[in-house]
């Protein structure tokens, strides 16, 4: 049920941003952006039809949904975009944000039911991670908890001994904050994008809603265990096409970095990931200046 209202959450502010860019007469990102749209309510109609029926789940009239989609569509094709803007606004917005305020109240915060669909992929992607992986406790990350942001999405912090706590995201509103930091540093005439840290992936989820190459590395292996429990790696990130890199000392990142074609590739650190080095910064930080000069 979580997986299914965190995705609606995504769909609602996807449709938001949507309607934004053919505002600003930026249809070529409107389309982009609503190709992607399409294919995760696709995925919502799936997980919902797979509910145990015992559930009480919310209304979806499924049918309505589809056919306002079509309609959007051929309105798309005929290059009619204020029609468009209008069919999500009055139609398919206002299904996805009932439908977001009912499951909000149904929802686990959380469901650590994926370690064993992540592991089985992994060795597919990466055995050598898989392996690693196994060997790593789930209590290694007892320092990390969750949380609800006011947006109703699930963030992701950690509490350090020193009663310092590390938000990895906005306690606001997560996407909105992914899509401000890839706007700042977004640049259509690059490939690839390499990012420095895995966080809870919203700003991840957004590089691969515009880039087709995103390569991340992530230093903390308590981090990536959390997310084998409880993200689908395989349908968030390996089957969209980018690389995780585990990488503890740098070295990987340290060589990307030594290769890196600036007419072609974009690097960014996400700085909570920084700040959750604690005592491996300063390596870090001598590492990524020595890089750049």
């Amino acid at each position: 049920m979580r997986q299914i209202y965190d995705k609606c959450i995504y769909v609602n502010v996807k449709l938001k941003k949507c309607i934004e860019y053919i505002q600003a007469q930026n249809f070529e990102e409107a389309i982009i952006s609503s190709a992607h749209i399409w294919i995760v309510i696709s995925d919502m109609i799936k997980r919902m039809e797979e509910l145990d029926p015992k559930q009480e789940i919310p209304m979806f009239e499924e049918k309505l949904v589809i056919h306002i989609i079509n309609e959007i569509m051929k309105a798309k094709n005929n290059n009619n975009y204020i029609q468009v803007k209008d069919l999500i606004e009055s139609q398919l917005q206002p299904i996805f944000i009932s439908l977001q305020r009912e499951l909000g109240l149904k929802a686990p915060i959380t469901e650590p039911v994926f370690y064993n669909q992540n592991m089985e992929n992994c060795m597919d992607y990466n055995p050598e991670l898989a392996n690693y992986i196994k060997e790593i406790p789930i209590s290694i990350a007892e320092e990390f908890k969750f949380e609800e942001a006011l947006s109703g999405n699930v963030i992701l912090k950690r509490e350090l001994k020193n009663q310092r706590t590390i938000h990895f995201h906005s306690i606001q509103d997560p996407w909105l904050e992914a899509q401000k930091f890839i706007d700042q540093c977004d640049n259509q005439n690059k490939e690839r994008f390499l990012v420095f840290g895995l966080g809870w992936g919203f700003h991840i989820f957004e590089l691969l809603d515009r880039y087709k190459e995103v390569i991340i590395f992530e230093a903390d292996a308590a981090l990536i265990r959390l997310w084998f429990e409880h993200r689908d790696i395989k349908g968030s990130i390996w089957g969209r096409g980018a690389q995780l890199i585990y990488d503890p000392d740098f070295k990987k990142l340290q060589m990307a970095l030594g290769k890196l074609n600036r007419e072609k590739d974009t690097f960014v650190i996400h700085y909570p990931s920084y700040i959750n080095l604690q005592s491996e910064m300063i390596k870090f930080e001598n590492m990524i200046k020595t890089e750049r000069k």
